[in-house]
Order: structure tokens, then C-alpha cells, then sequence
């Protein structure tokens, strides 16, 4: 088999095998998903560095907290998952007829390890619709009031 046939069999095998992983992803993700469950935690990321030479040298620190929304849901083979997103990723659908809580991801396609979840989660999920009564979201605005 000559250069091209090479190049154009290791192509054709890359894609469909693309293809496939694409595919999986859609089995996971794919339509509206049953919530049992959401939780809203804080995580708080800490980084610390420093550098010295000699005598002379310098410690940074930061701190941040960032808001994360910890959901079970109901994946498309019915076994139930336990994921997290940034509070910043969800949206809320606010709507009378529904019955059941739902949640609808918007993603796309990345290579990822697809035996953890929440790695899919992390890396495709670009944001997720929450579908709820308008009972099931309470208003809680915490503003300052100026009178």
C-alpha cells in the first residue's frame, strides 16, 4: 500500500473512531434528564507560591470561592449520576405544566475519558437547562434596598 492509502486508511479510522466517541457522548447527554435532587456548595480554590534566592524572596496567595451546583440526575441507560456545575453554566426554565424537574444539557464534542462522568461534565458541558414549576424556585433576592 503506497503513502496515500496509509494516510488515507489512518484518516478514515481516526474519524470513524471520532465519530463513535461522538456518538457516546450523545447517549449520555443527549435529551432531558430527570432531577431528584439539587444542592447548591461552595468550593473554594486556594493557591499559594513563592520564590526566594539568597536572602531576597516573595510569597503570593489567592483565594476564591466559586459557587457549584451539585445535582443527581437520571442518565438516558435510567441509572442516576451525581454531577456539578458551575452556578454560572445553569439556566432555570421556569414552567406550569411540568411535573418533573428536568435538566437538558447543552454541550459539544470533546475527547475526554468517558468512563467518569463528571470529566464529561466538565470538559463538554457548556451549560445546562433547569425545567421546574415556578413553585420549585423560590424568589430570593438578597439586595440591598434603597428607599
Amino acid at each position: 500500500m503506497n503513502r496515500i492509502g496509509v494516510m488515507s486508511l489512518l484518516l478514515i479510522t481516526l474519524f470513524m473512531s471520532g465519530c463513535e466517541d461522538k456518538k457516546m457522548l450523545g447517549e449520555i447527554l443527549d435529551g432531558e434528564h430527570k432531577l431528584h435532587k439539587m444542592v447548591e456548595s461552595i468550593k473554594i480554590n486556594s493557591n499559594l507560591s513563592g520564590g526566594f534566592f539568597l536572602v531576597a524572596g516573595g510569597i503570593d496567595q489567592s483565594t476564591t470561592e466559586e459557587i457549584i451546583i451539585r445535582f443527581s440526575w437520571q442518565m438516558n441507560d435510567d441509572t442516576y449520576a451525581i454531577s456539578s456545575l458551575p452556578i454560572e453554566k445553569i439556566r432555570i426554565n421556569l414552567d406550569n405544566e411540568v411535573t418533573i424537574p428536568t435538566i437538558k444539557f447543552n454541550w459539544s464534542y470533546k475527547i475526554v475519558d468517558f468512563t467518569d462522568t463528571q470529566e464529561i461534565i466538565d470538559y463538554c458541558v457548556d451549560s445546562a437547562v433547569v425545567t421546574v414549576k415556578p413553585d420549585d424556585w423560590p424568589i430570593q433576592i438578597n439586595l440591598p434596598l434603597n428607599g
